[in-house]
């Protein structure tokens, strides 16, 4: 595989479509004065005051629908809202239109998007394939198509993307790639599960006799 290619395919894991969801409850009915959180991607900070704009509930939402428009990312904005103050929602979980002015409050988040991750995995790219053969060595308690092994190679890039903004140590970002790499191996379902972080970190003990660290261990538990 080219350097392109992985690069490429690197960059679908963050950018696919979400997944269908169940049909929402009217967010038009309710308490006026109860505070809803609602959030919307963007290209810029620019809030278009005295503009009504669309927002959503669902953060996936609003992070998916700004990289299918810009590759290169932009900024998640996240805010909160009285129902009486909303202009306009759409039923069953749709857009929710709102003048940026009238929240109670808001905060922004860049989002990294194409070029971001292809510059960057050639620096942790090295680590990033050491790992991911490791995982797809390892035995899971389950075959699941949400936490199985694409998750957990999800989570060890996002790691790695961490460890290299954070300036970790080569042994500190080896640990958390071993401690990404066994999170979900212990796992027997894909709902709220509060024994497999201990299940994972058994397996990794098990297994990496000759590497192990208490460190891992531990954030694995």
């Amino acid at each position: 595989m080219t350097e392109e290619q992985t690069s490429n395919n690197i960059y679908r894991i963050f950018t696919k479509e979400p997944k269908p969801v169940k049909e929402k409850p009217d967010l038009r009915l309710g308490d006026p004065d109860e505070v809803l959180t609602v959030s919307r991607g963007l290209l810029n900070e620019n809030g278009r005051p005295g503009k009504s704009t669309p927002w959503t509930d669902d953060d996936n939402n609003s992070v998916g629908a700004l990289f299918r428009l810009h590759v290169n990312g932009g900024f998640f904005e996240k805010g909160r809202i009285k129902r009486r103050d909303i202009d306009k929602m759409k039923p069953n979980g749709g857009e929710i239109f709102l003048q940026h002015e009238k929240l109670i409050d808001s905060h922004y988040l860049e989002l990294y998007g194409e070029a971001y991750i292809k510059e960057t995995f050639q620096k942790v790219g090295r680590t990033y394939w050491k790992f991911a053969d490791l995982i797809d060595r390892l035995r899971f308690a389950q075959d699941s198509s949400i936490h199985g092994r694409p998750h957990e190679k999800r989570v060890l890039l996002l790691c790695l993307f961490l460890a290299l903004e954070m300036g970790l140590s080569e042994k500190d970002t080896e640990a958390l790639a071993y401690a990404a790499a066994y999170h979900d191996t212990g796992r027997v379902n894909d709902f709220a599960e509060e024994a497999h972080g201990e299940a994972g970190a058994k397996r990794y003990k098990r297994r990496e006799k000759e590497n192990f660290d208490p460190a891992v261990y531990f954030v694995i538990k």
